[in-house]
């Protein structure tokens, strides 16, 4: 493509097919008592002695002619052109994973983490569960006693502490919106509890039970006659009585509040 005396471009008009040299052994395509040299910039394979590189044009270095071997009547040149080469001399360190695939011990480290982690929040975990059941059960106590506790003053009794039998008056209130004066006579004689519930208006003949913690239910009948309602409340230590009245029918409720006549 180039003349080997000064590099000019040829026109090749007779078709000539061009002979390729290996990169690394080139046949010589010349006669035998030629040398065969590569071009330094494209490694094409030249007659030796030649100027300029007939494929690319470029300037030919002297080669070492004893870098040369005759291989049946070809002349082989040991020195290929310049190429990337591998530099041996820098170290290189196998560094293995720290994890995943191939690292059986981080597997067994990071599995581990997680099952101490997990250890640990399961104990949190049946920690808070008990104090939960421990709160919980204490409430509800603590509910039921403020529920069942007497008014301020009060003092719940069982039926040990109460007499056998007794016959007492109380007076007080019934009723929460409008109140009226309230008076009752009662009579226990063992768990049997009857008497009187009287009214400015009217009275009731009171017959029931008491239990022995104080607490009692009784029936009101108007005059002695019909059904009128029911006085359920609790006896106090310190002789007080606080209940509810219910009519018959359900319809009305008023509570009452009485202390022992002294």
């Amino acid at each position: 493509m180039f003349c080997l005396s000064d590099g000019n471009k040829l026109v090749d008009d007779a078709g000539e097919q061009e002979t390729l040299a290996s990169p690394r052994i080139a046949v010589n395509p010349f006669p035998a008592s030629g040398i065969a040299e590569f071009c330094p910039g494209c490694g094409h394979g030249n007659k030796g002695g030649a100027r300029f590189c007939k494929k690319c044009g470029g300037a030919m270095l002297e080669k070492d002619l004893g870098a040369t071997q005759q291989f049946g009547g070809f002349a082989v040149n040991f020195n290929p052109p310049p190429g990337p080469t591998l530099d041996l001399s820098e170290t290189v360190t196998f560094q293995p994973p720290s994890g995943g695939h191939g690292s059986h011990k981080g597997v067994s480290d990071s599995s581990n983490q997680k099952v101490i982690i997990g250890a640990f929040a399961a104990t949190a975990v049946l920690i808070l569960g008990v104090a939960y059941l421990l709160l919980s059960s204490a409430s509800p106590g603590s509910s039921t006693a403020n529920n069942n506790s007497a008014p301020a003053n009060n003092t719940t009794t069982s039926g040990d502490r109460l007499p056998n039998s007794f016959e007492r008056n109380y007076s007080g209130t019934i009723g929460t919106r409008s109140t009226m004066s309230l008076t009752m006579s009662l009579k226990k004689n063992g768990a049997i509890l009857s008497g009187r519930a009287e009214t400015p208006d009217n009275w009731d003949a009171l017959q029931g039970t008491i239990n022995p913690d104080g607490s009692f239910q009784l029936n009101g009948n108007e005059r002695g006659g019909p059904l009128t309602g029911t006085y359920l409340g609790t006896i106090y230590t310190d002789g007080s009585i606080s209940g509810t009245w219910t009519m018959a029918s359900g319809r009305r409720r008023s509570g009452f509040s009485l202390t022992l006549d002294p």
